[in-house]
This record gives structure tokens, C-alpha cells and sequence, in this order.
């Protein structure tokens, strides 16, 4: 009915009053306060199962979600996940590129095994510790990707453009920025945009209904929705113009058949049936029984798929093995060894307790990335291994942490950061201070610096008296809590005399003590 094309107006609006501020989180370089809306970003499906699992509120968020599946369908997947809001987006900038008669969609035959398959194997390798497949695959995180590593570099080279124009009228209410951007990072983000563009462009939901974990799972839920889409046959002509705009391709208009587990409930076949057809209505009834040509047509579909099973089934094993073995792999990373000294182990955010338990949980969305005050925090490429790419490392080239600030673990929705108070990151030992004497200016140019015990919040790196009234770097392990203020000053390039090594398991520092100081009592000769 054409009074049901309102749902479709609706779902565009929630969908652009969510996609704008989740962006907003991931571009933001001029330090907003943006926390009233964190909250989106723990609405998503795998940050809360994510957070569940990690025995935070989030299993509230996770039934939420089942639930609205369960009433009216994948909502979720055209309202709240923003991968599949940027899919729509790119479709209706890919329509402006086709010739009219490539608008329109068809019929396609679900991949039931694909999906499922995929799906039971990010389940199983999680069991055994491997959370490499989801994170590569989920919709939120392969969005906050994208945003971190290609549309924020964009907007700031947009703001820059602005400030020179700025300039031309005298105008300095904006400012400078330099955007870093890992090149792999990038290269990761655009394979992952140009791959889903793509399969937008030839199929609209392909990623949703064959890759994406998440689709897969919402799918089994939807399969008995409350409210379902359905067509009305006696005013259904088959025109197909429902199937024609359909962009998860799963109504067959011929056979007035909707497979419901893949449509996302966009409303675009109600919005576009001008015979009121197409309805969203109570779909618990008790069930009739079948007609002989549905029955006959559902057999055909079992036996299609069982055809395809054993052509699947080794693609499945091969992706299996080859995703373990990988994941298995115990790979020691060194950043190289220059002047007789290796970086051992990375370093992982405050907040991650573990390198294993940060692997565990991180699906590397990048939001801490994104948030993070002095971008400090980079992907990583091969420091954590094959399982641990594109996830959050320290990066004390160009910046270092700030000793009072907690904003990756405040803003981290998988729980990976585990939350932490000021004082407590005060005493969170992410690393640990080494000195390389031959190194240091004061040794190869007999000259005094002091730079990095300048920088240092604990005092862990102190100067003490050397030779010809120079005095040299002297560290204390037990108070330094790594935050790398030492290594990005030290003048000494291209490797620092002294630098941050990480701690495959955090610890505790201790607290600072200041010497007491006895006081001296002068009597009258002066002593």
C-alpha cells in the first residue's frame, strides 16, 4: 500500500541520524567532545558481542538487537550498521553511472552455504583463539577502517583547502593539519572499499548476504520475524518492478516468493509497487499446508544446494586450515636489529592487559585510532603476527601517550581496552624503558641534551653526573610506565638512544617516591 512508504522515510532518517555522528567519530581531528555519542558504536552487533563475552552490560544491546530482528526483520542491517548504510550510499552513487536498464536488479539464488559456512567458521576459530576472520569481515569494524584510513585523510585535506582559501579573506578561524597515513593501512581500506563498491555495483547486497558474519547471524533470527515482508497475489500483476528495485536480489516476482532472511528491509518494493502488493504485515499464523508446486520448488532448492555443498566444502576446509595455521604461526617480531639492539615485543594500548587478550577481543574498528588525542596509536601491520593486523599498536615516532589521558579505553566498544581511571593508567606499565648509552649524544658528542628525563612523568629516566660537569640519562624500570615521552624526543636518529620496549602482558609500576630531604640546621659559624 502507498501509505506504507512512510517506513521507507523513516528508515532513511534514523539511518542518516546515526551514520552522521558515527562518522563524525572517526574523522574528528579537532578534539570535540563527542562522547554523548559513544554509545553508537556499542549498538553494533559484534562490539556487543564482543562486550557481552567480556562480562560487560553489553549483553542487554546484544538481546535488543535479537529482539528487534526477531519482531521486524534485519533492520538492523539498514538502520544501524553503517557499513550497510555506506552500501546504500554507494549504490545510489553507482545508479548515477549505469545505463537504466543496469538498474535494475534480478532474482539470485541464495548462497546458503557460503554464508553459514563462513559464519561457522568464524565460531569455530574464535573458539580456538583466533579472532583474525571477524575482525576482517565485520561490517562495523571494515566501516570504521574506511573512515579512519581514507574519508578522514580527505576531510582534513578538505580543511587544509579551506584554510587556504581562508587565507586569500583574511580569515584564521580554521588551522593546519597533516594527516598521517600508514600506506598499508590505506591499501588495506581501499582493497576493502573497492571489493564491497564493486559487488554494490554488480550484485547491491552481495557483501551483506554472502560475506558478513554479522548478516549471516541476523538471518537465522529473521527467518521467523514477527512482521515479514509478503506479497498479496490477488493484486500482484508481476510486473516485477519490486523485484527490479530490490537490492538484496531475493524476491522472485514470478513465483511471488521473498526470501526474508536476506532482505534487509529497505521498503523499497513497497515503496515502489503501485498495485499495493507488496504488504509488511503478521506473518505468526499457523502454517498451511504446502502446495505441490511449492513443495516441488523447495526440493529442486535442497537438492541445488546439495550439489553445491562438496564444491564449497573444500573452498571451507582450505580457508580453515590456511586462516590456523597462520594464526598458529608464533612469530617474534622484531623491529629490526641496528647497533646491537632489538624491540622484542610491541606495545599494546593501556588498557589491553594482554597482547593475547587484546587479539582476543579487538576486531581493530579503529575508533581508539581515530580518538586518540596525540595519534599515538597505529595499525599494526606484522607486529602482532598475522592475527593481529590492522589492530592498535603504540608508535612513539611522531607522538607519545599522555600521562592523564584514558580516551582509548574510554571510547573502545569490544571491550578490548578494558576502562581505566587516570590513576590507574598512572600506574599501568605497557612497556619498559632501555638506554643505549653509545648512543647518546652526551657520549658520541660530549654534549648535553637532558631531553628525555625532560619528558618523562615519572622521573624513571633521571641525569645524573657523568664527566667534565655533564651529567647522562639513568633509568628506573620499576616507575616507567612506558608511555614513549622519552623515545619520541630523543634527538638521536634514525634509532633513539633510548626507547620504549613493550610488555607482552601489562604490569604494575610503582609509585614515584621523592628523597626526603633532611633539613640543616646553620649555627653561627655557618655550618
Amino acid at each position: 500500500m502507498k501509505n506504507h512508504s512512510i517506513l521507507k522515510i523513516i528508515r532513511v532518517i534514523v539511518a542518516i541520524l546515526i551514520i552522521i555522528p558515527l562518522t563524525f567519530l572517526f574523522i574528528d581531528f579537532a578534539g570535540y567532545d563527542l562522547s554523548s555519542v559513544y554509545w553508537l558504536t556499542k549498538i553494533q552487533v559484534t562490539p556487543a558481542i564482543m562486550g557481552t563475552i567480556a562480562g560487560a552490560s553489553a549483553g542487554l544491546v546484544l538481546l535488543s538487537l535479537f529482539v528487534i530482528t526477531l519482531i521486524g526483520g534485519r533492520i538492523y542491517c539498514s538502520v544501524i550498521c553503517p557499513f550497510g548504510i555506506m552500501q546504500d550510499i554507494i549504490g545510489r552513487i553507482s545508479n548515477l553511472f549505469k545505463r537504466k536498464k543496469k538498474k535494475r536488479m534480478r532474482y539470485a539464488r541464495p548462497n546458503n552455504i557460503l554464508r553459514y559456512s563462513l559464519l561457522g567458521l568464524c565460531v569455530i576459530l574464535f573458539i580456538f583463539g583466533s579472532i583474525s576472520l571477524i575482525s576482517w569481515l565485520d561490517p562495523y569494524s571494515n566501516f570504521g577502517r574506511v573512515a579512519q584510513n581514507i574519508v578522514r585523510p580527505i576531510y582534513i585535506e578538505l580543511n587544509n583547502l579551506a584554510v587556504i582559501i581562508g587565507d586569500w579573506f583574511n580569515s584564521s578561524r580554521l588551522y593546519f593539519v597533516t594527516p598521517h597515513v600508514q600506506g598499508f593501512a590505506l591499501g588495506f581500506s581501499l582493497f576493502i572499499l573497492v571489493v564491497v563498491a564493486v559487488m554494490v555495483f554488480m550484485r547491491g547486497r552481495l557483501f551483506c548476504n554472502t560475506l558478513c558474519p554479522v548478516g549471516a547471524l541476523l538471518s537465522l533470527v529473521s527467518r521467523y520475524s514477527m512482521f515479514k515482508l509478503d506479497f498479496d497475489k490477488e493484486k500482484c500483476n508481476k510486473c516485477g518492478l519490486c523485484e527490479f528495485k530490490c537490492k538484496s536480489q531475493c524476491i522472485d516476482s514470478k513465483q511471488q516468493k521473498l526470501d526474508f532472511s536476506r532482505c534487509v528491509t529497505c521498503y523499497n518494493c513497497i515503496n515502489t509497487c503501485n498495485k499495493g502488493a507488496m504488504n509488511y504485515k503478521f506473518a505468526w499464523k499457523k502454517k498451511t499446508q504446502k502446495s505441490k508446486q511449492e513443495a516441488t520448488a523447495n526440493n529442486i532448492e535442497v537438492e541445488l544446494e546439495s550439489n553445491s555443498r562438496r564444491r564449497f566444502f573444500g573452498t571451507a576446509l582450505a580457508t580453515a586450515a590456511a586462516v590456523t595455521l597462520a594464526y598458529a604461526q608464533k612469530q617474534k617480531v622484531r623491529n629490526g636489529k641496528v647497533n646491537g639492539y632489538t624491540k622484542d615485543s610491541p606495545i599494546a594500548p593501556p588498557g589491553a592487559t594482554s597482547i593475547e587478550y587484546l587479539k582476543s577481543k579487538c576486531t581493530a574498528c579503529h575508533l581508539c585510532v581515530a580518538q586518540c588525542p596525540t595519534q599515538v596509536i597505529k595499525p599494526a601491520f606484522m607486529e602482532y603476527g598475522l592475527g593481529g593486523v590492522m589492530m592498535p599498536r603504540m608508535d612513539y615516532v611522531q607522538s607519545f601517550c599522555n600521562y592523564e589521558c584514558t580516551v582509548c579505553s574510554d571510547v573502545c566498544p569490544n571491550q578490548a581496552l578494558q576502562p581505566l581511571t587516570i590513576e590507574q593508567k598512572k600506574l599501568t606499565q605497557i612497556g619498559k624503558v632501555y638506554f643505549v648509552r653509545r648512543l647518546c649524544v652526551v657520549i658520541t658528542d660530549g654534549t648535553y641534551c637532558g631531553a628525555c628525563s625532560e619528558h618523562c612523568p615519572t622521573k624513571a629516566v633521571d641525569m645524573v653526573p657523568f664527566r667534565d660537569g655533564l651529567r647522562i640519562p639513568k633509568i628506573n624500570q620499576d616507575i616507567c610506565i612506558g608511555c614513549g615521552g622519552c623515545e619520541f624526543i630523543c634527538p638521536v636518529r634514525p634509532f633513539r638512544a633510548i626507547y620504549v620496549d613493550g610488555n607482552s602482558v601489562h604490569q604494575q609500576a610503582e609509585m614515584f617516591k621523592e628523597e626526603e630531604k633532611k633539613d640543616i640546621q646553620i649555627d653561627d659559624f655557618g655550618f
